[in-house]
């Protein structure tokens, strides 16, 4: 019977050990080329190398065990508890007192009842519609919520979107005269998608500065190349227009301001700022939740 002779396979780390001891000059060549032709690369990585070396090498951290008998016992535990007090509110830092924190003792429409004071003007509230106080509108959203939940629980492109969305969708665009319309379940989303949606990153952006922070974020998150024009100066913003439109890259360019201003609460000057979208051939994007009806 003949026999074969196989070639048993060299193990990985037995081929880079022969290559490092029987060529060590090639090696060093090479280091010392990498060195020469590209020094930053090199430096990254031995500073990668070490830093992977230095935690490999860091012992985990374990907290100590607490010695036995040095536990306080319930009563040690329950009297630490009772003499702990929290600070007052105050202004840290800058020399005022501190103050003891307002008790609100009711809350209707756009006035707070606060304990020792009596009834005051709400001025940071949103319900200045007054909507809460409708017994119309709260008849309905109760017996919304008993139909179909306080929420769905998801967004509108998952598992979102319930019957009334549909069809609120479909009254907005017969009172807006649009072909559609996109209901989002929170202010923010909708500018965080919106504006990004239309506005990339080779596109241009001439903003209000004065506008909202959600409109912030959605114009960060766009990427694009912002101007700010003075809040509602028409001549800024055309200073503004004829510079940005100097740029020479095709992209699309948006006006992006507010309707009724939330910082300020004044009205955008929408026939001018229309008079000068058309002039320099600009688009128009108005956030218009706080003059929405």
């Amino acid at each position: 019977m003949a026999s074969v002779a196989v070639d048993q396979p060299v193990p990985f780390t037995q081929e880079i050990w022969d290559v490092l001891t029987k060529n060590p000059s090639q090696i060093i060549d090479y280091l010392m080329m990498e060195v020469e032709s590209n020094p930053i690369h090199v430096t990254v990585e031995i500073l990668c190398l070490v830093f992977i070396i230095y935690m490999w090498r860091m012992k985990p951290h374990r907290p100590k065990a607490v010695p036995e008998g040095e536990e306080p016992t319930e009563e040690e535990k329950q009297e630490m508890v009772n003499s702990w007090a929290s600070e007052k509110f105050g202004y840290i830092g800058c020399g005022m007192p501190s103050v003891d924190p307002p008790v609100v003792l009711s809350s209707k429409g756009g006035y707070l009842e606060i304990e020792g004071v009596g009834k005051t003007f709400d001025m940071g509230t949103f319900n200045y519609h007054r909507m809460s106080d409708n017994e119309k509108v709260v008849e309905h959203a109760l017996e919304a919520i008993d139909h179909y939940g306080v929420g769905s629980c998801g967004p509108r492109g998952f598992y979102g979107t319930v019957q009334p969305h549909l069809v609120l969708e479909e009254q907005l665009k017969d009172i807006y005269k649009t072909p559609a319309a996109i209901i989002y379940s929170f202010q923010y989303s909708t500018l965080a998608s919106i504006i990004p949606a239309f506005s990339g990153r080779q596109d241009v952006i001439v903003a209000d500065d004065g506008v909202h922070m959600g409109v912030l974020g959605g114009i960060e998150l766009s990427r694009s190349k912002v101007y700010w024009y003075k809040h509602n100066d028409m001549e800024d913003l055309e200073r503004v227009l004829i510079q940005a439109s100097k740029q020479k890259i095709v992209s699309r360019r948006w006006i992006v301001t507010e309707g009724v201003f939330r910082n300020y609460g004044d009205i955008v000057k929408l026939d001018k700022l229309v008079e000068l979208k058309e002039k320099y051939k600009w688009r128009v994007m108005v956030e218009d939740s706080f003059g929405c009806g």
